[in-house]
């Protein structure tokens, strides 16, 4: 791996390490949200943390998924090409059986990396559309639309947290 790949990948490490840290701080601030249609006059800690930590959450994820170009990950995120499809069905063909399928390999687990990351993008999109469109009756719509993806991410990142355990268990 040349010096420019292993900073790059390094970054990414980065880049990753803070998003998982900063969404889990997000997940737990979550429950004292107490802004709906629009952001409150006397906002509660909640809201504060959760806006903040969304907008940090979501630059991460713009720059793992811009990462994720540069670093040629994508094909293995989302694999769509017939050698993807292949290696998907093979990893659920040996789930089916018992086998932990490989990390890394293009298949199901790094499906659930490429789909956490769309699904933390679309959640942090929606987010900055309900706050631009607070107020109006439309905000609620994109809230509940907002509340549908985040609710997405959180059980992706549940799957992605079983993968990445079930990979560590290897080396321990």
């Amino acid at each position: 791996m040349t010096s420019v790949a292993s900073r790059r990948e390094a970054r990414a490490l980065l880049l990753h390490a803070a998003a998982a840290l900063l969404l889990l701080l997000l997940l737990a601030c979550s429950p004292w949200i107490v802004m709906v249609r629009q952001w409150p006059a006397h906002p509660h800690w909640g809201d504060v943390a959760h806006l903040g930590l969304g907008l940090a959450v979501s630059a991460l994820a713009l720059g793992l998924a811009v990462s994720g170009v540069r670093r040629a990950r994508w094909p293995l995120w989302l694999p769509l090409g017939a050698a993807g499809r292949a290696r998907l069905a093979q990893d659920l063909g040996g789930l089916l059986r018992g086998r932990v399928p490989p990390s890394e390999s293009g298949g199901l687990f790094s499906l659930f990396e490429g789909l956490l990351l769309l699904a933390l993008l679309a959640a942090g999109l929606s987010g900055l559309a309900w706050l631009a469109l607070q107020g109006t009756d439309l905000a609620m719509d994109v809230g509940d639309v907002h509340r549908g993806l985040a609710l997405t991410a959180t059980a992706l990142l549940a799957a992605h947290f079983a993968a990445v355990a079930l990979h560590l268990r290897d080396f321990f």
